[in-house]
């Protein structure tokens, strides 16, 4: 009986090995090759050879149409925004395409209203990272600074490409193309619905996140980059007291770069034709708001 068991243990131990290895093999080859979802837009972002690059999360994936910047400045615009990540994300995507010399003439960085507030889920989400660690060299900085990383994780390709499964699947059955990857919203915000929420004013700022904004900057600078940072609208007021839109400020100030504040722009401030939430704008919104952004790229442009 103990033989029998022992047999079973390692056939089970040998087969799990085997698919571990396959899934590294598979993942290795294929994973840039993703064309659905969250590693898709990623992929491209790092791949694409446009001119102009928009980082930031949901809102610059939704806020800025690169068809509109493209006509109005004559340059190529691709969309990197990638929904619920921010500046962690954003310096790993602009590091590598450094670092394979797919530099761009300039980025769009969209920050959102509450980029600089402690959030454990920042750094939890670092982990869906993974499989870049062995890849892009550029993205290990930024997944180690997930508390919980730990490099014997990285002996498991199970574990690695655990997240990717999905998409992998979704790649095969729904070729998703995203053209300039920008994302329209067509949903119209219902006021009798509407929940205001805003920042809490007891809210602590995490050292890391103003860091890699910095890390972004200087970047920028060292690779000839033309930066311009920008908070895009917001249907009501978020940062009440504008704690976090004062602190941009001061560091965009002290590192000479180009910040603007349109949270309350006044084309759409309060018109809920123009947002489908609080924090997102619909189709109609993101244009009227590229046209106003791209006013400040024309004068780089002379």
């Amino acid at each position: 009986m103990k033989k029998n068991n022992l047999k079973s243990s390692i056939l089970f131990i040998s087969i799990i090995i085997i698919i571990d290895i396959t899934v590294g093999v598979v993942g290795n080859k294929y994973f840039k090759y993703i064309s659905f979802g969250f590693y898709s837009n990623v992929n491209n972002s790092i791949k694409t050879e446009a001119e102009i690059l928009i980082l930031g999360s949901s809102r610059a994936m939704h806020h800025y149409n690169p068809e509109i910047i493209h006509k109005e400045t004559g340059f190529s615009c691709y969309n990197g925004g990638t929904g619920g990540y921010g500046i962690f994300l954003d310096y790993a995507v602009l590091a590598e395409k450094i670092r394979q010399n797919k530099i761009p003439k300039m980025v769009i960085l969209d920050i959102s209203p509450h980029t600089l507030v402690i959030s454990e889920n920042s750094y939890s989400k670092l982990e869906k990272l993974l499989p870049y660690y062995k890849q892009y060299p550029s993205f290990k900085e930024v997944i180690t600074l997930n508390p919980n990383f730990s490099k014997l994780s990285l002996m498991s390709n199970l574990y690695i490409y655990n997240s990717t499964l999905y998409d992998f699947i979704k790649s095969d059955f729904n070729q998703e193309f995203k053209g300039n990857g920008y994302i329209p919203i067509n949903d119209e915000l219902n006021e009798q619905t509407f929940s205001h929420f805003y920042l809490k004013e007891n809210e602590n700022f995490d050292e890391n996140k103003r860091n890699y904004l910095i890390k972004i900057i200087n970047v920028c600078k060292e690779n000839n980059i033309k930066l311009i940072a920008a908070v895009s609208p917001n249907y009501k007021k978020f940062d009440l007291k504008n704690r976090i839109i004062n602190e941009l400020g001061e560091i965009f100030k002290e590192y000479e770069s180009d910040f603007y504040d349109y949270s309350d722009f006044d084309e759409v401030y309060n018109k809920s034709n123009y947002f489908r939430d609080q924090l997102h704008m619909n189709s109609l919104g993101s244009n009227k708001f590229t046209n106003a952004i791209v006013n400040k790229l024309k004068p780089t442009n002379n």
